[in-house]
């Protein structure tokens, strides 16, 4: 149950964090102007339905702009990976922990499972080999741009 509460915890923080740096806010009704939104009588448009069984329909205004805030997509992308990594490092962490204390209630004093340092430095090194898969892709990428651009550039 903690280890579900923990990576819980971590999953909420890093989305709040990644909205943040994405809009500046994390308050709904300051990224998204609500007031462009009318509800209608006629069933097209945006649909709502109750609990009750009942429906309301909503349409949008022409020429309101629905985003107050432009988003930087560039961030929510880099930050977002970034917490995606970290939410999976702290909720692996967390298991391993689990189960090694499940382990050790279990069999005593034998241990089943890998030390903490030992999966430490797994999580480590899956960390850093994927650090520099990464950074060699995106080297090899702007590698095939300057030659693309040297080609053009010589081609005329």
């Amino acid at each position: 149950m903690a280890t579900w509460l923990l990576s819980a915890v971590a999953f909420a923080a890093a989305a709040v964090v990644t909205i943040l740096a994405g809009f500046g806010t994390i308050w709904p009704r300051r990224i998204f102007n609500t007031g462009c939104f009318v509800e209608t009588d006629q069933p097209s448009g945006y649909v709502v339905s109750h609990p009750g069984g009942s429906t309301t329909y909503w349409h949008r205004l022409p020429n309101c702009d629905v985003t107050r805030i432009d988003p930087n997509w560039g961030m929510i992308v880099a930050v977002g990976l970034v917490m995606c990594v970290l939410v999976l490092l702290v909720s692996a962490i967390a298991w391993a922990m689990t189960y090694r204390i499940a382990a050790h209630v279990i069999d005593g004093d034998r241990p089943t499972l890998p030390s903490s340092g030992a999966i430490m430095r797994a999580a480590g090194r899956v960390l850093g080999w994927g650090a520099v898969l990464a950074a060699c892709w995106i080297g090899g990428w702007l590698l095939f741009v300057v030659a693309g651009v040297v080609l053009v550039g010589v081609a005329g």
